[in-house]
């Protein structure tokens, strides 16, 4: 593909060679108007300036830049990528939605997204230079790669009952989004598979709600075993139960979603859905590359199956 030097954008935009360059090393001397205009104009003749040969960059979209630290998943998608992306010889740029505009300055025309919020998904479908992967999360028109949802919870349903539970709730919060849609559809369908009344209060929400509510309501109707399908409410979960005396599994049975630094060491180790991240990675990458050659890209959606770890926190009842 053909890359116009600053001289055609300069005639093209009708301006100087120095506005060019100016807006190029992100000079503060350049109106916003004029920015966008230059920018706009670069983008229209294909032209890269960040890129060198043998160096091509895709971009990973984020919420935040400040939770990676504390976002397990976050962090664990952030390794694989860059480990992936590096092994194929591609640069990484890491923006947040809060500087989204970042995409259109630094020239990147393929990006992998982690939207959390519906409204930070219709901001990058607003992006009119960059073609977007979305993990985990879908919008027409554009491809996606995600965890089979209601496979994992199915799956873990389908353990719970064949160790002779038939009190199994779900336990959720934040029920937006895509994931956490499909997996309380996953679950409504396992009640329906066992002919139980997907009526019945099966699910619990823990958002707004104090765990300790939550779980005390649980208890007091009998429930043999839970899905916490948040990973990020496990621990929580754990330290609830344990102040309320309960004592899993001889109690309550449990399965969460893995954490390998986590879940092999709690006391009793968890049974847990382990979710294939590096899949995921491989496929968003795979397709994002092919964004970045401008080949003709229909959009796909691809999902990735999980897969059960027995350990101990799940008793058999005879």
């Amino acid at each position: 593909m053909d890359k116009k030097n600053i001289t055609e954008i300069a005639e093209r935009a009708g301006v100087s060679l120095a506005t060019v360059s100016r807006v190029f090393r992100n000079h503060p001397n350049v109106s916003r108007k004029m920015r966008e205009k230059i920018l706009n104009t670069a983008h229209q003749l294909k032209y890269s300036p960040r890129i060198t040969a043998g160096e091509r960059s895709i971009g990973l979209v984020i919420e935040s830049l400040d939770e990676i630290h504390s976002d397990f998943y976050l962090a664990t998608m952030l390794a694989y990528v860059a480990q992936q992306l590096s092994a194929r010889n591609l640069g990484l740029e890491l923006i947040s939605i809060g500087r989204i505009e970042k995409l259109q300055e630094h020239f990147i025309h393929s990006a992998i997204a982690i939207p959390y919020f519906e409204e930070s998904k219709k901001l990058l479908l607003r992006q009119k230079h960059t073609r977007f992967v979305l993990i985990n999360e879908i919008a027409d028109g554009v491809s996606s790669v995600g965890v089979n949802h209601r496979q994992g919870i199915r799956l873990a349903y389908e353990h719970l009952y064949e160790n002779g539970h038939r009190k199994i709730g779900l336990l959720q919060d934040h029920l937006g989004g895509w994931g956490n849609s499909e997996r309380r559809l996953g679950f409504l369908e396992s009640l329906e598979q066992h002919g139980v009344d997907s009526k019945a209060e099966r699910s619990f929400d823990i958002t707004g709600n104090t765990i300790s509510d939550v779980l005390e309501h649980v208890l007091s109707r009998k429930f043999t075993a839970l899905v916490i399908s948040s990973e990020s409410a496990v621990l929580k979960v754990i330290r609830e139960l344990h102040r309320l005396g309960v004592r899993i599994p001889d109690d309550l049975s449990l399965i969460s979603y893995e954490h390998p630094s986590i879940s092999p060491y709690l006391w009793p180790a968890h049974t847990t859905l382990k979710q294939n991240h590096i899949q995921l990675v491989t496929n968003a990458i795979d397709i994002a590359a092919r964004l970045l050659d401008d080949e003709t890209e229909h959009p796909m959606r691809i999902l990735v199956d999980n897969q059960l770890i027995p350990r101990d926190s799940v008793k058999f009842l005879k």
